[in-house]
């Protein structure tokens, strides 16, 4: 998307008109995920857990502003910023 400046046009004895002009947006660096502090795992169950930041989290919690998509042996899935990362111990 971009940002649309509006100047107004003046001519002598015309009404003004305003001018468009467009600058692209600037884009930012993407932010780096949160650390989580993951210190247990309980991944072979009905109820797959984890324990982030000294909080017991299920599958489809947030932590963080991030949620919980998957708990394994190698880790937790989180999704962040629309992408699935593997958070390991």
């Amino acid at each position: 998307m971009e940002e649309i400046d509006v100047a107004p046009s003046i001519e002598p004895g015309q009404p003004s008109k305003p001018v468009f002009t467009t600058r692209p947006k600037e884009d930012k660096a993407p932010a780096a995920p949160p650390s989580l502090n993951i210190t247990g795992l309980i991944w072979n169950s009905d109820r797959p857990q984890a324990i982030i930041n000294e909080q017991v989290v299920d599958i489809g919690d947030t932590v963080q502003n991030v949620e919980i998509v998957a708990i394994h042996k190698m880790g937790v899935d989180i999704s962040f910023n629309g992408q699935v990362i593997t958070v390991k111990p």
